[in-house]
C-alpha cells in the first residue's frame, strides 16, 4: 500500500511540475510585445495593361485585365509589380453603393467590383503577393478600369518569397497626379 502512494504522490508531484512549467511559458509568451508592422511604400508609372474579353463584349463579367510596371523606393526601381484583375460585379448590380455616405465611393460615379491579385516582384529580396476585392470606376470609354475618384482601398497581403516570406497585412494604394500610384505595403513576418 506504501508503494502505490509514493508512486502516485511521485506522478503527482511530476505532474504539478510539468503544469507551473507549461503555465510559465504560456505567461511569457503571452505577456511578449507584439512585433511591430513594416512599412514598404512603392510607387509605380501607369500601368501597361492588356484585355482579355474572351469574346465577350467590354464590361462583361469574368473578363480579365493583366497589368504591369515598374516599381520605384525612393526614386531607384527596384523592380516591378504585376496583375490581373477579374469583373465581379456590374456597376448596375452596386447601384446602391453610389450614396454618399458610403467612404468607398464618391457620389454620381458609377463603380465596378473586380478581384485583384498583385505580385511585387523585388529581385534579390524577394516578392510580396497580394489579393482582394476593389470597387474601380466604370468607364465605358476605358479599356482598362483604374482607380480614380475611388477613395483608397486596402488589399491583403496573403504572403511572399524571401525576405518577405509569411508575410500577412495590407496594401493600399492612391492614384497620383501622373497617373502612377502610391502602394504603402504595411505587414508582419509570422
Amino acid at each position: 500500500m506504501k508503494l502505490n502512494l509514493a508512486k502516485r504522490t511521485s506522478r503527482t508531484t511530476a505532474a504539478a511540475v510539468l503544469s507551473l512549467f507549461v503555465i510559465a511559458t504560456l505567461s511569457v509568451a503571452c505577456t511578449q510585445e507584439p512585433a511591430a508592422p513594416t512599412e514598404l511604400i512603392l510607387t509605380q508609372p501607369a500601368p501597361v495593361d492588356s484585355v482579355q474579353t474572351f469574346g465577350n463584349p467590354p464590361g462583361t463579367i469574368g473578363n480579365l485585365h493583366t497589368f504591369v510596371a515598374p516599381i520605384s523606393e525612393d526614386g531607384a526601381v527596384v523592380g516591378y509589380i504585376s496583375g490581373q484583375r477579374v469583373l465581379t460585379k456590374t456597376a448596375d448590380m452596386l447601384i446602391g453603393l453610389t450614396d454618399k455616405e458610403d467612404p468607398r465611393v464618391a457620389a454620381d460615379i458609377a463603380i465596378e467590383e473586380w478581384h485583384q491579385a498583385m505580385t511585387f516582384h523585388l529581385p534579390g529580396r524577394g516578392t510580396i503577393d497580394v489579393a482582394g476585392d476593389r470597387l474601380l470606376n466604370a468607364d465605358p470609354n476605358a479599356a482598362f478600369p483604374r482607380i480614380k475618384k475611388v477613395a483608397p482601398q486596402a488589399l491583403a497581403i496573403i504572403g511572399g518569397t524571401g525576405e518577405f516570406q509569411f508575410a500577412r497585412g495590407e496594401v493600399t494604394t492612391v492614384l497620383n497626379a501622373d497617373e502612377g500610384y502610391t502602394q504603402t505595403l504595411t505587414y508582419l513576418l509570422d
